[in-house]
């Protein structure tokens, strides 16, 4: 797993995708992904039978490729490499804290119910703090490595 871990801190990214309802009534959706991008299939195949997801390429012509977790398999993957991050610990623990807060809360917009207005303050908080801390992350990094 730290071998995961470090891949995961090299090369992954979290984050917390906001898309809009195709319903009127609803506000949007707030998704949980863990993704890791490399050249090495053989890694990628291997993530995904550990922590299930999908392996798509980069690009129409791309030798990369990018394999993608979503919601409680995200959850699953981050949980198990969170002990042994050394950069990206703060953003996976918002991760980790926003998804066991859907797990509790259940997933109302997406069963039409609709959002209660505390919900929905929650998720787009969880949201705007995941996004200020990847940005933050890329200006730190040297320029042209971005």
């Amino acid at each position: 797993m730290k071998y995961y871990a470090g891949i995961f801190d090299g090369e992954g990214n979290v984050g917390i995708v906001k898309s809009h309802s195709k319903d009127p009534n609803r506000h949007y959706y707030y998704t949980l992904r863990a993704a890791v991008t490399n050249k090495s299939k053989v890694l990628l195949r291997r993530l995904r039978e550990e922590f299930r997801g999908g392996i798509y390429p980069k690009g129409k012509n791309s030798d990369v490729f990018r394999w993608d977790t979503w919601s409680n398999d995200a959850l699953s993957f981050l949980e198990t490499v969170y002990p042994y991050l050394l950069i990206k610990s703060n953003a996976v623990w918002i991760a980790i804290c926003f998804q066991r807060y859907i797990q509790i809360q259940g997933r109302r917009g997406g069963e039409g119910r609709g959002f209660l207005p505390y919900e929905l303050e929650v998720r787009e908080s969880a949201y705007q703090v995941m996004r200020k801390i990847n940005k933050r992350s890329k200006s730190n990094c040297p320029a042209g490595q971005k």
